[in-house]
């Protein structure tokens, strides 16, 4: 991460936003090689939960991306993808099913955690 991408929207003197991003990076990069489980633990009801992690795990990185390469994700940006309605669908999944949910549920958090890294960021 360069200087120059950390400066382009902190506060100050930047020290609280390059440790962000710094975070940021360091989630990203351990985040990258997570796989979802198989998926015979999950039960038919729940089988678009793959496809949520994808699209999560894609909006995410996104926004990511964006405030790594120093430029700050808009409001808009925040919300073009309905985070809640994944959170509440995990959070189902995780009470129908406890017995199962811990590696799934453990994914959506790595989102959730680099997401809310970056919405720290870009209110920096």
């Amino acid at each position: 991460m360069s200087r120059c991408a950390a400066s382009l929207f902190a506060g100050d003197d930047g020290r609280p936003l390059k440790q962000v991003l710094r975070e940021i990076e360091a989630k990203q990069r351990a985040a990258r090689d997570s796989r979802f489980p198989e998926t015979a633990d999950l039960p038919d009801e729940f089988d678009d939960l793959y496809y949520e992690w994808i699209d999560m795990r894609q909006f995410v990185n996104g926004l990511a991306d964006k405030a790594l390469s120093g430029r700050a994700p808009s409001p808009a940006d925040l919300s073009a993808f309905d985070v809640e309605r994944v959170r509440r669908r995990v959070s189902e999944f995780q009470k129908a099913n406890p017995e199962v949910a811990g590696p799934y549920v453990a994914l959506f958090k790595e989102c959730d955690e680099i997401l809310d890294l970056v919405t720290r960021a870009s209110e920096t």
